[in-house]
């Protein structure tokens, strides 16, 4: 999880060297995501997935679309009107990368070892929540071998009420990880939400001082009240969280 300021943007590199991408941040806080991948020597993405349509998780997108091999693009198909989502459209097409709108059930491997499945959003979509952009964006249940990852974007409580009833449906293991939703603000990771799934490992990407004042103290509380550790890029700035599949570990 790099830090990207007040946004999201964190990548995933499988045991055999496959990269995922997950949001980007602003465009121009995007950059310190975009450095982290090149000094690792990476220059070709196997799957970026943009999360929902708004500024803090997209808008460094045109970096990746215009400076590496892309091999596909997920992302929410959310509406929206907005400059930089228009322009990063147009790259997109201008590119040629295949993309593809996502919704609840599917899913694809990222390498040999790790295996990506969509929990959000499904249709309907969401409509007259607090904020539908937020409300349909994509969660990854991201799985490598007993050790299991929930990315959550922006998810609101509506989203996790759904992600809860899937669950339900085809229970996986607790989750030994979670990217907290929304930067940790008060309308998501909800109580019912974080007793389901019972992270050991909490991340939270959010900018310091931001004018939110993410993440909100009733967040952290019920975080810390399910014994989560947890870890922020306001506080730690970059971490890793590296997995051999069954046990799992951070470093900043």
């Amino acid at each position: 999880m790099v830090d990207v300021g007040q946004g999201d943007g964190m990548f995933i590199r499988s045991p055999d060297g496959h990269i995922m991408v997950v949001d980007t941040g602003f465009k121009g806080r995007g950059r310190a995501l975009v450095s982290e991948l090149r000094s690792r020597g990476i220059r070709k993405i196997d799957l970026l997935v943009l999360s929902h349509p708004h500024a803090d998780h997209i808008g460094g997108a045109i970096h990746f679309v215009k400076g590496f091999e892309v091999g596909e693009i997920w992302m929410s198909g959310a509406p929206s009107s907005t400059r930089v989502h228009r322009r990063l459209l147009e790259a997109i097409k201008e590119a040629e990368i295949p993309t593809k709108i996502v919704r609840s059930g599917d899913q694809r491997s990222l390498g040999s070892e790790v295996e990506l499945h969509v929990l959000a959003p499904e249709e309907p979509l969401l409509r007259g929540t607090r904020s539908d952009a937020n409300a349909n964006s994509v969660v990854l249940w991201v799985q490598h071998g007993s050790v299991d990852f929930l990315l959550t974007g922006d998810a609101e409580k509506e989203t996790e009420q759904r992600v809860l009833e899937v669950l339900r449906a085809r229970p996986p293991p607790d989750f030994e990880v979670l990217k907290v939703a929304h930067h940790g603000s008060r309308y998501s990771s909800s109580k019912p939400f974080l007793t389901r799934v019972k992270p050991k490992l909490a991340l939270i990407s959010c900018g310091r001082r931001n004018r939110y004042r993410h993440p909100a103290p009733e967040t952290i509380q019920r975080l810390e009240e399910i014994g989560a550790t947890i870890f922020r890029t306001d506080l730690h700035g970059t971490f890793s969280v590296h997995s051999n599949g069954q046990n799992f570990w951070t470093r900043d």
